[in-house]
Formats: C-alpha cells, structure tokens, sequence
C-alpha cells in the first residue's frame, strides 16, 4: 500500500509498529505447559464446522501459542454430527 499510494517510508513504520505490538503480546504468552485451549466453531446457514488451519483466527492462536482442541476432529464429521 506505500508503493500505491507513494508513502512507502511511512508504510514501513507502521508495519515496524505493528509487529513490535504484535511481539510484545506475544512475548507475554503464558509457557507450552501453561497453554490455553480453545475451539472456533463457524456457523454457516444450517451447517456447523470447526476451525482447524488455515484461517486468520487459527493463525492468531498459533501466534499466542494455543492449542487447538479440535485439531484431531474430521471437521466434516463434526459437522454431521452436530448439524444446526
């Protein structure tokens, strides 16, 4: 977006910003044995599916080194099985 609109240094900074906020939360996750965990759970018409890569918020969890609780269900069965 700098290169588009001609601001590439002030683009820059806030990228620089952005990911020393980033770090900072991130560096105030609890250890591995400490983990949160957590389910995202979509809910789509009249179907229910669980989030397990590949998605904005799966990537935000990982980053806060959460653990997915879902990560071993077929998220097409868990559909099935819980229809809305």
């Amino acid at each position: 977006m700098g290169k588009i609109t001609g601001n590439e240094p002030k683009a820059e900074e806030l990228v620089n910003k952005m990911n020393s906020e980033i770090n900072q939360v991130i560096e105030q996750t609890p250890d591995e044995q400490e983990m949160p965990t957590y389910a995202i759970l979509t809910v789509m018409g009249d179907t229910a599916y669980v989030e397990q890569s590949s998605t904005i918020a799966i990537d935000i969890a990982d980053q806060l080194k959460l653990r997915n609780a879902t990560v071993s269900i077929d998220s097409e069965a868990f559909a099935r099985i819980y229809p809305v």
